[in-house]
């Protein structure tokens, strides 16, 4: 039996799964894979699967051809290859002493040598044709297949001195003359281009020797008149003398400035009463003595530090000052203190006295800082007027300051010019005299013999990739353009419907009937069907276990999915189970009940619905002892009016009500653009839709089920039908039940032997095509006997069949 990742597993008749089964079946989502088993690399191993024979055809083609071409290649045009390495600088260029930068004039005439050039650039000139064309003439070959065979690169990325040269070839004599002609001719033209090169320099030289000369004495002349016609030498010298004498002067007024400053604040002191100590005269100094001062000796308000006793007594000689006066006062006034009370006559009388001196000293104090302020100002006013001057007198010639730096510039510049022109000639000379050869050879030239193209190995083993590679991408363009559904997992994840079963392949010949093509098919694959059938059937008995389930309709999408087939042969199977089964080819616009059961069609469902009076169980017709079949009868002009008619809902009445049938299977036209099966299907239990694996388009079924859910039908499940022949790679669900079910088979044929001998074969009739004919033979009614157990009866000899 053919099962699906969702559909039910198979259990053996004889066992007690079937229970198991069809709960597993009811839930689209039982024994699913996880997660992981719906990733892109499971889809990429199913479709590969479904389209094996695209695959290993594109596989193998690609495969083939590519390795054909390998060995095509490696027995007409195997390729050879041999190389050396040429050293392009001199390594030893910048040992030894440092030497000055070339000038500009040695920079211009001094072409750069090959050796000095960038890698890239050189490469390109070493494979043109002004190289190869003599090599190519010599060696009588083509000088495009020269030029596309060599290959030179660095042998390092961070270093380009030395070159890697390279040569394919097909002839392995003729290319290691190749190779050795190219090492001979590399260094030479290296050398020729070199001492080309230097002779141009040498002559660019020659060029501008009169015109350096000529401009260095042109420009010292010049020189020469401007000095003489300003009387001086050196202007810069002038002014730089100017501009230090002017800053003497800055520095003099600004030492001007601070005095003065600090005079000012000594005067506001003494104003205001807080300095009265003034220096004797003659003293160095500012002449007052001021709060914070350099000579003051204690900042206290009015006081100044007093001197000992010893060091100010005068002498009888010397006239004292009202201020050496006042220096007295204080220091007997600090020892009267000292010595008496603040209220005694004694210090009363002292400090009397030092207020009669200090008016006198104050004003004396006045008087000297205001005859130094006037002095400061008088020095300021000369420091400024001599600034003037300086200022006048250096910006009277900018001019000319500025005109002899720019002679002195371009004499600088054109003596440099000279000199660069003496050095460069001398250079070149040397350079010009020597015959050493800038390239040379570091790694002599080598040819194999044995051909590295193509390789066998590598090439078959890119054959098979590449084909593998080719063969999928075949795959999923085949997958892109194939909008059907391929497995039952596809078809209940997008509709979002129960899977009931999978029913396998039935190789069916059109001029033989339903009976006929199973009673021929190999004992394996007749058991895998019907098996499948069995499942499907336990399934659908256990979809509504609150209603019974009787009266069914089977629809699909389209045409051509199997679906009169697979109704034929379900109803069929559940016969051979031991339940009675009414099938009624519902289909009045392409009929096909009664080519599968070889019976005619003169009169059917349609007939009955065209208004006569005949009984329903007149156009019943046997086929076996539990199979019976309505036909569709003749063809009729509108069979939407015939089944939405009073007298269908009564048909559909009078069939339920029949007690000798356990199911009744109404075979309808495709749902998509008809009418019929939503129409029956609102008169019985619900509807079975199926689906044509690898036939219906992914964008059709859902149209057609959201247009039976629309008028409230009861979609029971789906079941899937193999339309195509599967392989062994195909789909998982053929693969087990035709290829497992060999040993399986195997087992159900000896126990049924074994039924036999006990007379219990009828439990499992193996050849219901003979009993069809032993019942028509004996002119057996064409309805079930009505004295049987009916549909109870029927439901009692299955579950007594599944527990044998």
């Amino acid at each position: 039996m053919l099962t699906e990742a969702g559909s039910p597993t198979p259990h053996s008749p004889f066992g007690t799964g079937s229970t198991q089964v069809a709960a597993s079946a009811l839930s689209p989502t039982a024994n699913q894979p996880d997660d992981a088993s719906t990733n892109v690399l499971f889809k990429l191993i199913r479709s590969l699967k479904r389209r094996q024979a695209l695959f290993l055809f594109v596989f193998f083609v690609t495969t083939a051809l590519l390795a054909a071409n390998a060995l095509r290649q490696r027995i007409v045009a195997p390729v050879y290859i041999g190389g050396f390495q040429m050293l392009i600088t001199d390594p030893l260029a910048n040992v030894g002493p440092s030497t000055p930068s070339s000038g500009v004039v040695e920079s211009l005439a001094k072409t750069t040598s090959l050796g000095n050039s960038d890698v890239p650039t050189l490469i390109q000139l070493l494979t043109s044709p002004v190289v190869l064309k003599p090599i190519a003439e010599a060696q009588a070959i083509p000088l495009g297949s020269l030029i596309g065979s060599l290959a030179i690169g660095s042998t390092r990325a961070d270093s380009q001195g030395v070159l890697n040269i390279q040569l394919r070839w097909s002839d392995p004599v003729q290319g290691r003359k190749i190779l050795t002609a190219l090492a001979d001719s590399y260094p030479k033209y290296a050398l020729i281009q070199r001492q080309e090169k230097l002779g141009q320099g040498l002559e660019f030289l020659g060029q501008q020797a009169p015109a350096l000369q000529q401009r260095v004495n042109s420009l010292q002349r010049t020189l020469k008149q401007f000095r003489e016609s300003n009387s001086f030498l050196e202007p810069l010298a002038q002014g730089g003398s100017i501009i230090s004498s002017r800053d003497g002067l800055l520095g003099q007024l600004r030492t001007l400035q601070v005095e003065q400053a600090e005079l000012e604040t000594q005067l506001a002191s003494v104003r205001s009463g807080k300095l009265i100590t003034l220096p004797s005269p003659g003293s160095s100094g500012s002449g007052v003595v001021g709060q914070g001062s350099p000579a003051a000796g204690n900042p206290q308000l009015g006081l100044a530090t007093r001197p000992r006793a010893d060091s100010v007594a005068p002498s009888s000689n010397t006239v004292v000052t009202p201020q050496q006066q006042l220096s007295q006062l204080d220091q007997q006034i600090a020892t009267a203190r000292a010595t008496f009370k603040s209220d005694s006559p004694q210090l009363q009388t002292l400090l009397a006295q030092r207020n009669r001196i200090k008016p006198l000293v104050q004003s004396q104090g006045i008087d000297q800082l205001s005859s130094q302020l006037f002095a400061n100002q008088a020095q300021q006013n000369e420091l400024n007027r001599q600034i003037l001057l300086l200022n006048k007198n250096f910006k009277q010639s900018p001019e000319e300051i500025r005109k002899y730096e720019e002679l002195q510039q371009k004499i600088e510049v054109a003596q440099a010019n000279y000199l660069s022109y003496i050095q460069a000639r001398e250079n070149f000379r040397l350079e010009v005299a020597k015959q050493t050869v800038p390239w040379q050879v570091i790694s002599p030239p080598v040819f194999g013999d044995v051909p590295i193209e193509p390789d066998l190995s590598r090439e078959f083993l890119r054959a098979l990739f590449i084909g593998l590679a080719v063969g999928i991408a075949a795959v999923l363009l085949r997958e892109k353009t194939d909008d059907a559904y391929h497995t039952p997992k596809e078809a209940s994840q997008e509709l979002g419907l129960p899977i009931l079963g999978l029913i396998p392949y039935l190789p069916i010949v059109s001029s033989d009937s339903i009976l006929k093509s199973l009673k021929e098919l190999p004992g394996t694959e007749r058991f895998a069907i019907k098996e499948s059938l069995r499942s499907l059937f336990t399934t659908f008995r256990l979809l509504r276990a609150d209603r019974e389930i009787r009266l069914v309709v089977i629809t699909s999408s389209t045409q051509n999915e199997g679906k009169s087939t697979a109704a034929s042969v379900f109803g069929n199977t559940l016969a051979d189970l031991g339940l009675h089964v009414l099938l009624v080819d519902a289909d009045m616009r392409l009929p096909v009940q009664h080519k599968h059961f070889a019976v005619d069609n003169v009169k059917g469902l349609s007939d009955y619905l065209g208004d006569t009076d005949d009984n329903i169980q007149d156009y019943i017709k046997p086929i076996t002892s539990n199979l019976s079949l309505i036909t569709a009868g003749s063809r009729a002009p509108d069979p939407a009016r015939l089944l939405n008619s009073l007298r269908c809902s009564d048909m559909v009445q009078h069939l339920r009500a029949l007690p000798g049938y356990d199911l009744i299977i109404f075979d309808t036209p495709p749902c998509l653009l008809l009418s019929d099966p939503v129409i029956l299907g609102e008169k019985v239990d619900g509807i079975l839709y199926l689906v044509g694996l690898g036939r219906v388009g992914r964008e059709i079924a859902p149209q057609a089920i959201k247009r039976i859910k629309a008028t409230g039908v009861d979609i029971l499940g789906l079941m899937c039908n193999q339309v195509a022949y599967p392989t062994r790679l195909n789909d998982y669900g053929y693969e087990y039940g035709y290829h497992y079910n060999y040993s399986y088979a195997g087992y159900r044929d000896t126990y049924s032997q074994r039924l036999a001998s006990k007379d219990v074969a009828e439990a499992l009739p193996d050849n219901p095509s003979d009993q069809a004919q032993s019942s028509a033979a004996s002119g057996s009614a064409a309805k079930p006997d009505s004295n049987q157990s009916g549909s109870s009866g029927g439901l009692n000899r299955l579950k007594g069949w599944f527990r044998r």
